[in-house]
């Protein structure tokens, strides 16, 4: 199966080719495209994952529809079927692409943890975290982490206290923001839960529509959040982990990182998607 590496819609603007999306200018919108890129450790990748882009529509739209309780969201719509007629004749569009509204990104990444795993198990092994001692990898956390980091456009993101957060952006927009990520992880891992799946932790971004916050980019996708499940007595990735595990024992062999992965890894990374997207959207 042949993967959606870029998208070149002629006729229409492409404002901007992120690591993953392509977005484009819909007079006063945005089309969104997943392609079938992937990134680990700020680089994309030479390969890329056949059906990732699909999967990780399919997903966010799921979250999409079971958060916009808590908070508005950017969505118009993902149904190609009601997509502008003028964009009716790209077929690549299918099942990959939303239709959003336009807003002013918040230049953070509001990152939950709810379990010991990642960035924060390699602080707590080197002491540099306020938690209890006598924790193990992926245990759950005595009470849920908010770690917000930058989001550069080029680089690497870096965390931001909460103080400089609040100094950055206002004390009560930090507040708010804080509160409706804990309870948009909550409602995620309320529905997940009762599918057999755990979420470690995730991310969420926000943009503001004249004084509206809204939450924008992609929802409780395996490409930004660690998913986990029980099988068969094992605890099972089903996320973008995969990847940065082969990466790091490439890495670990022979000193550099390759920005091209074996097919066999393409099909773990594959395999774990579809399972996911099945078990949430099923």
């Amino acid at each position: 199966m042949t993967c959606v590496y870029a998208t070149n819609l002629d006729g229409l603007k492409l404002i901007k080719r992120g690591k993953v999306r392509d977005l484009y200018e819909i007079e006063n919108n945005i089309l969104i495209v997943a392609t079938d890129r992937i990134s680990a450790f700020d680089r994309v990748l030479k390969t890329c994952i056949p059906q990732k882009g699909e999967i990780l529509t399919e997903i966010s739209l799921f979250w999409f529809k079971n958060t916009e309780d808590i908070i508005e969201n950017h969505l118009i719509t993902g149904n190609f079927d009601e997509f502008p007629e003028n964009l009716k004749k790209y077929e690549i569009l299918k099942k990959r692409a939303i239709l959003v509204k336009k807003a002013e990104v918040i230049p953070y990444e509001f990152i939950v943890r709810g379990y010991l795993a990642g960035s924060l198990y390699k602080k707590y092994m080197k002491g540099e975290t306020d938690l209890p001692s006598g924790l193990s990898e992926f245990d759950r956390l005595p009470e849920l982490l908010f770690t917000p980091t930058t989001k550069a456009e080029e680089g690497h993101d870096e965390p931001v206290t909460f103080d400089e957060l609040k100094n950055a952006i206002g004390e009560r927009l930090a507040l708010y923001l804080r509160d409706v990520s804990f309870k948009l992880y909550r409602r995620g891992v309320e529905i997940a839960e009762k599918k057999g799946i755990t979420i470690l932790d995730t991310k969420f971004e926000f943009g503001r529509i004249d004084d509206k916050i809204i939450l924008i980019d992609e929802v409780l996708t395996p490409d930004s959040s660690r998913y986990r499940i029980a099988e068969n007595g094992k605890v099972i990735k089903l996320d973008k982990q995969i990847l940065r595990d082969y990466l790091k024992e490439r890495e670990k062999k022979e000193g550099s990182m390759p920005l091209e992965i074996p097919e066999s890894v393409v099909n773990d990374i594959k395999r774990a998607y579809i399972k996911i997207r099945n078990l949430l959207l099923n």
